[in-house]
């Protein structure tokens, strides 16, 4: 066995020895599969919105192993209001609905960029005259 499926091993065991795991993340760009994937094997998964957490004023420093260590305190504690996690079929729609919207958009920015005047006319071709 190598290290690493040493430590995946071991990982797993620690994860099934208590009863109730519960863990949270934050929400990223990233969607929400990694919390269904936590769901389908058992592990109790939260999503969190950076903008529903608790943080002091001049707590402005953002560093990954901070804001586990907040994150973990504020989880245990009950203190965070998780996302609803949509449906894969909602999520889909939701990315149409935005594909959509950025093709409106890109569309009449052609638009409004071309007009009549930016056009090459024939005046603008003068032919050399021959002298």
């Amino acid at each position: 066995m190598c290290c690493g499926s040493v430590r995946s091993a071991r990982r797993s065991r620690a994860v099934w020895r208590w009863p109730r795991v519960r863990c949270c993340y934050e929400a990223r760009p990233i969607g929400y599969g990694l919390a269904r994937q936590l769901h389908a094997r058992g592990i109790g998964c939260d999503v969190v919105a950076f903008g529903l957490m608790a943080v002091r004023p001049g707590d402005r420093i953002k560093t990954d192993p901070r804001d586990a260590r907040t994150l973990a305190r504020l989880h245990a504690a009950g203190l965070l209001e998780a996302i609803t996690i949509s449906s894969e079929q909602v999520e889909a729609l939701r990315d149409l609905v935005r594909a959509r919207e950025d093709a409106r958009i890109d569309r009449m920015r052609d638009r409004h960029s071309w007009s009549p005047r930016s056009a090459p006319t024939a005046r603008a071709f003068k032919a050399p005259s021959s002298s």
